[in-house]
């Protein structure tokens, strides 16, 4: 496409003449044994034809980018460009750490980093657990049937899904943390599930979020694909008569991807929506793995995410909510890790459904690591 391109459209020209940002690290050298709680990274950050829309730093897997001191030394102007001395947490012994810059355009570079640390204690503790769950079963200003292999618009276990999620996370993953802070957004709750609550209220929630922490996001109700772009259907979602959607009453998932890429320690998300894989295309499904962000998703891209009355449940929560509650516990060692539970989940959907939903499971670059203890 580039090639046929060539010589008749000037944007593509401009982007082929960019260049990424060019990010160096300068001290210290890779491998480096070192005794201090933080690490003092210096950094070299140039960028054309613009500076760096984002800096982001990623140590042991959790993101710290909000949390981390940083320094310029010299600069560029208000943007981020220039030099940086930039103070990361570190705990005992190999300590992985993951830098990242991203222009206005997304053009993407990253270093990474192992330095040793001989610490006697830990920097990250146990941390909290921050977890929002959205449910949308009533879609009042849609019409009585959707297009498409869905049928009707209205959902019957978006909500209990929601609420059953939040359920056992409460019994089964809480204990591993501090303590828990939920965000439920549903039908006939504390919060409706519109737009602008799930815009609002999921990007001041997850911001609270430290980089011991680890954040976790849920959605049950419709997806919908338009174009290239995939729409998360919130309760106030309209359809104008042409057949399209008013797109300032739906939420854009890279809305929602953004709300979690921002926030501090280790990410989940967990999307229980018809074509829920196709959120993640070849692009976003780049950017969640840059991210070090774990998505479990009901299914494949163009298919159906499954509603079973007989369990009460979404197919895919009800498989996930059975992992979690120990039957994803493979080894009998009285815990569940996310490995396991990616592999239950997808069992049990594809058992219930006659193969006919795939579930898929994202986790790029990231240890395996227990999830649950049932």
């Amino acid at each position: 496409a580039a090639k046929d391109l060539r010589g008749t459209d000037s944007e593509l020209q401009k982007l082929l003449a960019r260049v990424p940002p060019v990010l160096e690290v300068l001290s210290p050298d890779n491998g480096s044994e070192l005794i201090e709680r933080f690490a003092t990274i210096k950094v070299q950050l140039d960028t054309a034809p613009d500076a760096a829309k984002r800096l982001k730093v990623i140590v042991n897997e959790r993101n710290v980018s909000r949390s981390v001191s940083r320094t310029a030394l010299s600069s560029g102007g208000a943007a981020v460009k220039g030099q940086f001395e930039i103070k990361v947490p570190l705990r005992k012994g190999r300590n992985d750490i993951h830098l990242s810059a991203t222009d206005q355009a997304g053009f993407y570079s990253e270093r990474r980093l192992v330095v040793d640390s001989t610490l006697d204690e830990v920097t990250f503790s146990r941390g909290r657990l921050l977890v929002a769950a959205v449910g949308v079963n009533d879609y009042p200003k849609m019409p009585p049937v959707c297009a498409g292999p869905a049928g009707s618009c209205q959902l019957s276990f978006a909500v209990a899904d929601a609420q059953r999620f939040t359920e056992i996370v409460s019994s089964n993953v809480r204990p591993l943390f501090t303590e828990m802070k939920t965000l439920l957004l549903v039908n006939n709750g504390e919060h409706e599930p519109t737009a602008d609550n799930i815009s609002d209220k999921l990007e001041e929630f997850f911001a609270d979020a430290k980089p011991e922490d680890t954040v976790m996001l849920f959605l049950a109700g419709h997806g919908v694909n338009i174009g290239e772009d995939y729409y998360f259907l919130s309760t106030d979602a309209h359809m104008r008569k042409s057949g399209k959607y008013r797109k300032s009453s739906i939420v854009r998932w890279d809305v929602l991807s953004d709300v979690l890429e921002e926030a501090d320690g280790t990410r989940l998300m967990f999307v229980d929506t018809c074509h829920a894989a196709n959120a993640y295309n070849a692009s976003l499904k780049k950017k969640a793995g840059d991210g070090r962000i774990i998505v479990f998703s009901a299914t494949r891209a163009n298919s159906v995410s499954q509603e079973l009355a007989e369990h009460g449940h979404g197919v895919f929560t009800y498989a996930l909510v059975r992992g979690l509650g120990g039957e994803a516990d493979s080894n009998s060692d009285q815990a569940v890790r996310i490995l396991e539970l990616g592999s239950t989940t997808s069992n049990i959907v594809r058992n219930l459904t006659n193969q006919e939903q795939t579930p898929v499971f994202y986790m790029s670059g990231l240890e395996d690591f227990i999830i649950a203890q049932p």
